[in-house]
């Protein structure tokens, strides 16, 4: 049987209970809260990205506006170059107009450079301490908004770091420089694993706001957004309790500087009986608690021997009507179920080896056909290439032919009229040695006159 969602809250309760005591001491040790150390504060405009889910929509349109976000450090209140260390991004909504009292629609969200609390000592070692910009921020439990659990949220930054010495020189040039934009990302864990846009924060100025002045509170969810899960019931006692010890600091001192002239002895011995009170109230919950789930599991018990003793009833009843039919009976149902089950088996490997066969026929047929299309294609191939090259060779020879014979009938004719040629040379060389060259009159004839007709 799966938990129900109550019961799930209630283990989510006891166990943030349970472990308040350890954080509270934590956060008087170091003298500030834990995940919420001191940071750096810009103010930051809010609007709704494009292509955001249209359900989300209406939660977009209700967080756009003014903003407060603070950076700052997790573990440590500075950086450290050899101990590894989480950074925060926490973001207060519908913060108009700036002011140390957070108005009722004001909505905070704590993100944390770490995917999940199991990945935390993993991701403070995978986690640039040394500047903002450069780390991605999730929300370490999933959220309910707007009727949907089980949704989560991430920060990306989408511009490069400034120069500077330290993570605050950083931010500050950057900001100083461009336009700081975050991206804030939803995902319903329910229904897959991407993520889509909802919002775009643009950081335009620097503000001064102590972390005594700002108190970031996850269950501050004047916009709908509540965080769900055993981590963030971490935090409801230690900051009642921190903020109970900056109440009786102040009245002890007017200028707020109690907290810090109390020695750290005095402090520890407070935050101990504190502690134990805590302890006390707890353990007055867990028997609470135990003497129900005693209850229950009592009341679980009787009902399972209840179920035990009907089942064996009834089974007790079949068994009774079995034996009445007799052992025959039984004897022939399973001989005609061994029966059956044999002949079952035997047209199953019929009918499968019959099939087996057909293929491998249509196998072999289709490539005895195949081999037949080939072998007759490459025939017809050879023949045509054969039957051209005999008609090339036999062009070529008639070309040839006709060639020679052109050729010699040309030669034999220049061979006639040159023997002429030189036979009349030579015939008018010897005829007439000593006749002289008889010129010609350059006077024409006279043409002798044509007759007209009459």
């Amino acid at each position: 049987m799966q938990p129900t969602p109550e019961q799930h809250t209630h283990t989510s309760q006891w166990l943030g209970r349970a472990a308040s005591p350890l954080v509270s001491l934590g956060n008087s040790i170091r003298e500030s809260r834990v995940f919420q150390p001191n940071g750096i504060c810009f103010h930051a405009e809010v609007s709704p990205k494009r292509g955001l889910p249209s359900h989300f929509r209406n939660l977009a349109n209700r967080l756009s506006g003014d903003a407060l976000v603070r950076l700052s450090g997790g573990l440590w209140q500075a950086e450290h170059r050899l101990l590894p260390d989480v950074l925060n991004c926490s973001i207060r909504f519908k913060a108009e107009p700036l002011q140390d009292e957070p108005s009722a629609e004001a909505q905070d969200l704590i993100l944390l450079s770490t995917r999940t609390p199991w990945a935390l000592a993993i991701d403070s070692l995978k986690t640039n301490q040394h500047d903002f910009l450069l780390n991605d921020y999730h929300s370490l439990a999933p959220f309910e908004i707007d009727g949907r659990s089980n949704i989560s949220l991430r920060l990306i930054p989408q511009v490069e770091p400034g120069p500077g010495h330290n993570r605050e020189e950083k931010i500050r040039a950057a900001v100083n420089a461009s336009d700081v934009r975050l991206d804030l990302q939803i995902r319903e864990n329910d229904r897959g694993t991407e993520w889509k846009p909802l919002l775009e924060i643009r950081l335009r100025r620097e503000v001064q706001l102590s972390a005594e002045q700002l108190h970031f509170w996850p269950f501050r969810a004047g916009q709908g957004i509540r965080p769900q899960g055993w981590l963030e019931y971490l935090r409801p006692i230690p900051d009642l309790l921190d903020r109970l010890q900056n109440d009786t600091a102040g009245d002890s001192n007017p200028r707020g500087t109690a907290r810090q002239s109390r020695t750290a002895p005095n402090r520890l011995g407070q935050t101990i009986a504190e502690a134990t009170v805590q302890a006390a109230n707890l353990l007055q919950s867990s028997l609470d608690q135990a003497f129900r789930l005693a209850g229950q599991a009592r009341d679980a018990t009787s009902s399972l021997l209840r179920q035990i003793l009907r089942t064996t009833q009834t089974s007790a009843a079949d068994a009774t009507m079995l034996a009445a039919v007799g052992t025959e009976t039984v004897e022939q149902t399973l001989q005609q179920a061994s029966e059956k089950a044999q002949d079952t088996t035997r047209e199953n490997l019929r009918k499968t080896r019959q099939a087996s066969r057909r293929a491998t026929q249509r196998v072999a047929d289709r490539a005895v056909e195949l081999g037949n299309r080939a072998g007759e294609t490459v025939a017809r191939a050879s023949a045509e290439v054969q039957d051209t090259a005999q008609d090339i060779r036999t062009s070529t020879a008639k070309a040839g032919s006709r060639i020679a014979e052109q050729t010699g009938d040309t030669a034999k004719d220049i061979r006639q009229r040159t023997r002429q040629a030189a036979t009349t040379l030579t015939e008018d060389i010897k005829g007439e040695p000593n006749k002289p060259r008889r010129r010609r009159s350059k006077t024409r004839p006279k043409a002798e006159p044509t007759s007209r007709p009459h």
